[in-house]
């Protein structure tokens, strides 16, 4: 499995993942235990699922509580039926008055010297945030996160299906582009050039449906979720057929 891990690898911080996810598999194997990884990102959850696909390995699945989860844990199961979710959600409930991003839950949290991955998705709405992290810090932050952004908070465990999805401001939009490529996409919906478009895609802060994606040409369909990281989202709704010029007509959702 290591020549799989460096074959893998673009660098010194992907190798120490896949190693460590195959000590995972090696220790599920060996003890017939569920196993989970810490919480991924776009770039982790396509590298772990190349790892899987080409070493074979059977029984992974990345969880996925809300049905749009970004962050994800894979969970390495055992060989018999087991309901294993190392997942809590806390509702961290904030004053009508005060105003606080997702910046602000996180960058508190991590000021507790909660590392990002132990923290998955944080869903900001109107109340606060409901905010998903793993079982095994859930009972420090219950007794430490009192604060974000210097506001107050009240905590609370909340079972998964209460989650509130963020309270998102969207747009539909139409516009015209001359490919369906993924830069051409990016660039007109975001609206910057095509060089940084691609730039965007090359550092892996692309993804495409939650999986990252870094071909610039990469073809996007209708119903396509698109996330960049530090611009936003787009989803393309409908592909609307062809202008006089021989462009596309594209109507889409932008967050």
């Amino acid at each position: 499995m290591q020549e799989l891990c460096k074959k893998l690898s673009e660098n010194k911080e992907d190798y120490i993942l896949l190693s460590d996810f195959a000590d995972k598999i090696k220790l599920r194997d060996n003890k017939n235990i569920p196993v989970n990884t810490k919480f991924l990102d776009s770039h982790a959850q396509k590298l772990i699922s190349d790892f899987i696909r080409e070493a074979k390995v059977t029984d992974c699945v990345f969880s996925d509580i809300t049905g749009n989860d970004e962050r994800r844990l894979c969970l390495i199961m055992p060989d018999y039926p087991c309901d294993f979710m190392p997942i809590r959600v806390i509702r961290a409930n904030k004053s009508k008055r005060d105003n606080l991003s997702h910046r602000d839950y996180l960058g508190s949290l991590m000021g507790l010297g909660i590392k990002r991955e132990f923290i998955g998705d944080i869903y900001v709405n109107e109340f606060g945030a409901d905010i998903v992290v793993l079982e095994d810090i859930s009972d420090y932050i219950m007794i430490e996160y009192k604060k974000a952004g210097r506001k107050q908070l009240e905590l609370k465990i909340i079972d998964k299906d209460e989650i509130i999805l963020s309270s998102e401001e969207e747009k539909v939009m139409k516009m015209t582009v001359s490919s369906m490529r993924l830069d051409c996409i990016i660039s007109g919906a975001f609206n910057i050039s095509r060089n940084k478009a691609a730039a965007f895609i090359n550092s892996g802060l692309c993804s495409i449906n939650n999986i990252e994606c870094l071909k610039t040409d990469k073809e996007v369909l209708e119903k396509d979720i698109i996330r960049v990281r530090r611009l936003g989202k787009i989803r393309l709704d409908s592909l609307m057929g062809k202008s006089r010029k021989d462009k596309f007509i594209i109507e889409f959702t932008k967050w």
